[in-house]
């Protein structure tokens, strides 16, 4: 407004300096990865502000003063589409948003700027479709648009996101995208949720195993009993439950990323889980990923290894997995059956005792939801345990 009203120039001058000061501490809560913690729907509240801020003021000053620049800019721009899952599906950690209209106004405006990769993109979204009805993304949408923009394909391949811990990993099964995601980082994030080894596998516009996002924003889901809500707990995550114990909230409760392999065909990644927990008799809590897919079956692959060490044999120990989606119990094995996928975990059934749990809870709109949890109870459980996970992902 200042720069639109203000005819004296000194004064905006001054006005200017303090807004450009609070955007470099703005650009500090982004690592040198250019992720965003908090999702692809934050990134596009403040960063997109930031980006109309700056255009403002290139076009203002000739050009002259441009913060637009630079490689962790570039890295910033890029985040939506190192997260994306196909057109409106996004990876969605913490408080993100699994289902978000990206604004081509925005997109447009950095494509033609910075060049950054850009996720896919299928429509203008509709004046309604942002319940706040922002003016300024709905502004830049009709004058920036550039329909080059619209319908590109989903970026394929492996993403690394080390400062953030996070990996994705995009292949097409014949035509249908097929993806897999998990998470490292800590338990002291912003809009955190205790989720760390958690992870993601997608097919065709549906996370079969999910993360549920954010729940309904409440004064309760921002106090003292934030990890009560299934969506903050790590009970709400595909993770262990430890002894009768879930992960704790805290930047302490870190996950240590231990080996993270990209290769032709998926990645590895080794993460230690130990310090997630406050389970004083746990010296030893490793989980590795193993996300392989074969082209010539259209076949995908995710192993998990989950080894365990105690001073004394827990009470219990359980693992668990989280789905939008019922499973199907056999022995030995669970299914989750969705419209263009399917995954099929294969388990030691003489180790584990199979319980699909219903809990009820609302999303972010304030809208009934079912969470299904698959709890796989440890047999007397030991000292030392270890357990392998297969999932066997196809496109149904």
């Amino acid at each position: 407004a200042a720069m639109l009203l203000e005819a004296d120039l000194e004064r905006l001058s001054g006005m200017v300096d303090r807004c450009v000061r609070a955007m470099e501490c703005f650009l500090e809560g982004f690592g040198d990865d250019g992720g965003c913690a908090e999702g692809v729907g934050y990134w596009q509240y403040g960063f997109g502000y930031y980006v109309y801020f700056s255009e403002m003021l290139y076009d203002l000053t000739g050009g002259r003063i441009d913060l637009l620049t630079g490689e962790r800019i570039r890295r910033i721009a890029s985040f939506p589409a190192a997260v994306s899952l196909g057109a409106g599906n996004f990876v969605n950690y913490s408080d993100g948003s699994a289902h978000l209209a990206l604004r081509p106004g925005l997109l447009s405006r950095l494509a033609a700027r910075i060049v950054p990769e850009l996720p896919a993109v299928d429509a203008v979204p509709s004046f309604h479709a942002d319940a706040c009805y922002r003016w300024p993304h709905a502004t830049r949408d009709i004058v920036w648009t550039d329909p080059a923009v619209l319908g590109r394909k989903t970026p394929g391949g492996t993403v690394v996101l080390d400062h953030l811990g996070w990996v994705v990993d995009r292949r097409e099964a014949g035509g249908t995208l097929m993806a897999f995601s998990a998470r490292a980082g800590n338990n002291g994030e912003p809009h955190n949720q205790n989720d760390l080894g958690h992870f993601i596998i997608h097919i065709g516009g549906e996370s079969l195993l999910a993360d549920l996002g954010a729940g309904l924003y409440t004064r309760q889901y921002f106090g003292p009993q934030r990890y009560e809500d299934i969506h903050n707990s790590s009970e709400g995550h595909s993770v262990p439950f430890v002894d009768g114990q879930a992960q704790l909230p805290g930047a302490a409760h870190a996950a240590r990323v231990l080996r993270c392999e990209q290769h032709d065909d998926g990645i590895l990644f080794e993460v230690d889980l130990t310090a997630a927990y406050g389970v004083t008799a746990m010296h030893d809590l490793r989980r590795t990923f193993d996300w392989r897919y074969d082209a010539a079956t259209s076949v995908a692959t995710l192993g998990i290894d989950d080894r365990f060490g105690f001073d004394a044999a827990p009470g219990a120990l359980e693992e668990l997995f989280i789905s939008r989606h019922e499973p199907s119990l056999a022995p030995g094995t669970a299914i989750w059956q969705g419209s263009r996928g399917v995954v099929t975990l294969t388990f030691d059934a003489d180790r584990f005792d199979p319980l699909v749990e219903y809990v009820s809870g609302q999303d972010h709109g304030g809208n009934p939801i079912t969470v299904y949890r698959l709890r796989l109870r440890v047999r007397m459980p030991q000292t030392h345990e270890r357990f392998q996970f297969v999932f066997d992902c196809r496109v149904a």
